[in-house]
């Protein structure tokens, strides 16, 4: 393993993932080779991680289980919505929720299977197989929701000095 080698909780592995496809992405001017190398090694990391206890965000302990079926459909779809300019993709718990420049990506969004949040003014997108159902009638903010399940964003940063893509910022 090259790619992963440093990284040691599956928070590390999947923040990893993120940083490569932004860079290797073939949407983006990267291998379709080099993508799929590091598909296969981001795989192998989760497995290997599979069973560990860690720390969550707000300090209970976890225990990690490798689902390939989820994994593989959650970064497909990362890797569908990274390349839309403009926007913020961010992963809390198992969803995927994108804000910013929107409107201009609402078709494309609608194709992917995202459904717009008009009370958070956001796009989400959730595993249909998962079949999750919302247990209370308490409407949560986007905040409430990062706060419970932890959220990992992407940003793009523009240089001032080129006009180049820089590498995503990822922020707990």
């Amino acid at each position: 393993m090259t790619y992963f080698t440093d990284c040691t909780t599956p928070q590390d592995i999947k923040n990893q993932f993120r940083k490569l496809a932004f860079l290797h992405h073939p949407d983006r001017g990267g291998s379709t080779a080099i993508m799929q190398v590091i598909n296969d090694q981001y795989h192998a990391a989760l497995k290997h991680c599979s069973g560990n206890v860690y720390n969550s965000n707000n300090g209970k302990e976890w225990k990690y289980y490798y689902n390939a079926t989820r994994e593989t459909v959650i970064m497909e779809m990362i890797e569908k919505a990274i390349i839309l300019d403009g926007t913020t993709l961010e992963l809390i718990g198992s969803w995927l929720w994108i804000t910013g420049d929107t409107k201009q990506h609402k078709t494309t969004l609608k194709e992917l299977g995202f459904k717009f949040s008009g009370k958070k003014l956001s796009w989400y997108w959730h595993n249909p197989k998962d079949n999750w159902r919302k247990k209370s009638k308490k409407e949560f903010q986007l905040n409430d929701i990062r706060t419970m399940f932890g959220a990992q964003t992407l940003h793009r940063k523009q240089d001032e000095k080129d006009d180049r893509q820089q590498i995503p910022v990822f922020r707990a």
